[in-house]
């Protein structure tokens, strides 16, 4: 699937080069090709300044109106105004136009205007309009207006509203999003419509999707958040304790980011017979809700946990350390706009272990509990 968006990907950035440069060779004197060996900053002394050609070659640094055609340089080069076709240099490449092509350069690769292509650099990047294709760097990329195709990375990425993908190594911000955000760490937009995914934190005024990290934060939610905190403006956090089931006792915070959907993070005690000892048990759930009226909801949720000794002594013995899941439906009674009651039944898997009461293990047992 991925292969086949590329290649049309690529169609496209191909024709839009080619109609824009048989545009642009209409109103255009072109000399065959220029070597440069030193730029200067006067144009008198610079004669290349004002040329159009199909193949720049610099020594050391270059400077020409515009280049249909090749680019290859040592140190950096210069073009005035627009560019079509491939550009290779070694430190520093900068066109003061519109780029369509390939510009792959070893430090920084910067494009005054739109960018249709592909844009490859060591550690910087920037576009100062709108972009259409590729564009990928060792440290950071820029693109001021909008950008549509695919934007990776080492540790920034940093955009107007794009369509497509941004993947970033730390950082990624944009304004609104069609597609999907991957970050390391961090991910910032306005509007997302897609995939929202960071190692940490990831934060959208208005998600229309996924979001998937160890924290995540909206405005508003439609949708799913995937995470151990699930925070919305316009959601709830409820604390949450119960009875019953796999446990003598949880209790935990609720994190309800809409109306439909939560995730639950508690501690207690597991259910177990006594010659193996007392052990405490921490879960993150996440589940369904449903409003049945408006006193009375449904939920569904699935567990997974770890059981691990009070004493920590024990603690050095992998086996006392139990892997745990735990499917749960329940009824649940509204008393107000926070305090309810709930209750239901509770099914459980205890992984390769066996020390779990019989009593309970892979059966279904009842809980009870509160919520405020």
């Amino acid at each position: 699937m991925f292969q086949k968006c590329f290649v049309v990907l690529v169609l496209m950035v191909v024709t839009i080069i080619a109609q824009e440069s048989e545009s642009y060779l209409k109103n255009q004197q072109i000399v065959p090709v220029v070597f440069s060996v030193l730029d200067s900053k006067n144009d008198l002394n610079n004669p290349n300044s004002d040329v159009t050609t199909n193949f720049h070659i610099t020594l050391f640094s270059g400077k020409v109106k515009s280049v249909l055609g090749i680019q290859l340089g040592v140190i950096s080069n210069n073009v005035l105004d627009d560019f079509f076709g491939y550009d290779a240099t070694g430190i520093y490449s900068r066109t003061g136009g519109n780029y369509s092509g390939y510009q792959t350069v070893g430090l920084v690769g910067r494009v005054e205007g739109s960018f249709t292509g592909i844009q490859e650099s060591g550690i910087y990047s920037y576009v100062g309009k709108d972009f259409l294709g590729i564009q990928t760097t060792g440290v950071m990329g820029k693109v001021e207006g909008n950008f549509q195709g695919g934007q990776f990375s080492g540790l920034i990425n940093e955009t107007n509203d794009i369509t497509g993908v941004q993947f970033s190594g730390i950082v990624n911000k944009a304004s609104d999003v069609e597609g999907a955000q991957f970050a390391g760490i961090i991910n910032s937009a306005k509007d997302i419509v897609g995939v929202q995914s960071a190692g940490i934190f990831n934060n959208a005024e208005h998600v229309k999707g996924v979001q998937i990290g160890l924290i995540n934060h909206s405005t508003k939610l439609d949708g799913i958040a995937l995470g151990l905190i699930n925070l919305s403006d316009e959601g709830r956090i409820h604390a949450v304790g119960w009875a019953g089931g796999i446990s003598k006792y949880q209790v935990g915070i609720k994190f309800a980011p809409n109306d439909y959907w939560y995730t639950i993070l508690s501690f207690g005690d597991i259910q177990n017979d006594d010659q193996m000892g007392d052990k405490y048990l921490i879960q993150s759930r996440m589940g369904l809700h449903y409003a049945v009226l408006p006193v009375l909801y449904m939920e569904a949720d699935l567990g997974s946990g770890t059981a691990f000794p009070h004493n920590l002594d024990n603690w050095k013995d992998s086996e006392n350390f139990w892997q745990i899941l735990e499917a749960r439906m329940a009824l649940g009674f509204k008393f107000g706009s926070r305090l309810s009651v709930f209750g239901g039944i509770s099914t459980n898997y205890a992984g390769q272990f066996e020390e779990l009461d019989d009593n309970i293990k892979g059966k279904i047992t009842p809980f009870f509990g509160i919520q405020f």
